[in-house]
């Protein structure tokens, strides 16, 4: 096939959603509606009793204020806990 058939192929077939199964009034599932440095984050959950901050800049070797931004999302969307304020605060998983 030619690459402008393919790119014909490719665009029509995106203006159908459902030929790639994508249902966009279904709701995400799990950590699906996350940006992917919270996904990491939810990741290390499993391994960990409680995160810092510190902790997770170390293992996903992302930027603190990147960081701070999606625990503050993971709080809001329920994923996380906070305890404690600060410099001295840590995160656990909110129980379901």
């Amino acid at each position: 096939m030619a690459p402008k058939a393919i790119q014909r192929a490719f665009f029509a077939s995106m203006a159908d959603p459902q030929a790639f199964g994508l249902m966009f009034d279904q709701q995400p599932t799990q950590a699906t509606d996350l940006y992917p440095p919270a996904k990491k984050i939810v990741a290390l959950l499993p391994d960990h009793e409680t995160l810092t901050l510190s902790l997770i800049v170390k293992l996903t070797q992302g930027k603190p204020n990147t960081v701070k931004l999606r625990l503050k999302e993971l709080v809001d969307k329920g994923y996380l806990m906070p305890k404690g304020q600060g410099r001295g605060a840590r995160y656990v998983p909110k129980l379901q």
